[in-house]
């Protein structure tokens, strides 16, 4: 049976949607790490909730800006 054109881009966009998700998830790890070391360092006083809320709140603030980028320049493909 051949895949159809919908059934190809419903797949695209799918693995689209997921490797944002690796890169938002990658960068809160990041981001958490980097404030637990100016903790340990005594930069920064924030319980690891804070810190990981900062870290999400961040990385999704950053993912969002990346992705509207990428669609007003027109490198990405369908809608958001």
């Amino acid at each position: 049976m051949q895949t159809s054109w919908v059934e190809k881009h419903k797949s695209y966009e799918q693995a689209e949607q997921e490797r944002w998700e690796q890169r938002r998830w990658e960068l809160t790890r990041y981001l958490v790490s980097q404030d637990r070391r100016s903790v340990v360092l005594g930069k920064l006083n924030l319980s690891d909730a804070a810190i990981a809320r900062r870290a999400r709140q961040l990385a999704d603030a950053t993912i969002e800006e990346l992705r509207n980028n990428k669609m007003q320049h027109g490198h990405g493909k369908g809608s958001k």
